[in-house]
């Protein structure tokens, strides 16, 4: 009986020692597969596929960014031969520019006080047409008011219908 026991025990403690024991998982495909090499190459397979659609694809985003390289130098080569052409027409507008400036100078017999007289002239007529066009309207308005008073006195009734058929 003894023996027995201690040999249960011992069988005990190689199940202990085997479920400790740590295997990889290759190993553990290994023992359990009955075809290991089939399963290893079909592996292989499906990771060389796996790697040929990566590199198409790869080939294709390489692909389309070098279309865009292409498309965005194109536009910057463009885009050079447009500044060079504004840049043409800034000259020559500074040119004519300055020369305009140079006859102005040339041209220009009226003095500053003179000048400064006549613009102050310009303001103050300005200043009295607008005064006159605010109290015109003004009157314009009052005008208006009376009318409405007048018709709404002798004809009450034809006032309100008048009135609905404008709005």
């Amino acid at each position: 009986y003894r023996k027995m026991l201690m040999q249960m025990d011992d069988l005990h403690n190689k199940i202990r020692d085997i479920l400790k024991f740590s295997i990889t998982r290759q190993a553990q495909m290994y023992l359990r597969e009955d075809n290991y090499e089939a399963r290893v190459t079909d592996h292989i397979m499906v990771m060389e596929r796996s790697v040929d659609g990566q590199e198409m694809f790869h080939d294709r985003v390489l692909l389309q960014k070098r279309d865009n390289i292409k498309k965005l130098q194109k536009q910057i080569s463009q885009l050079k031969r447009d500044l060079k052409t504004m840049d043409q027409l800034l000259k020559e507008q500074h040119i004519s520019v300055s020369e305009r400036l140079h006859i102005q100078e040339m041209t220009a017999t009226v003095k500053p006080e003179e000048e400064a007289r006549s613009r102050f002239k310009e303001l103050m007529q300005h200043r009295r047409l607008v005064e006159l066009t605010k109290a015109q309207v003004e009157d314009i308005n009052t005008l208006r008011m009376e009318l409405e008073k007048q018709r709404m006195r002798t004809f009450p009734v034809l006032s309100d219908s008048e009135q609905q058929t404008y709005s």
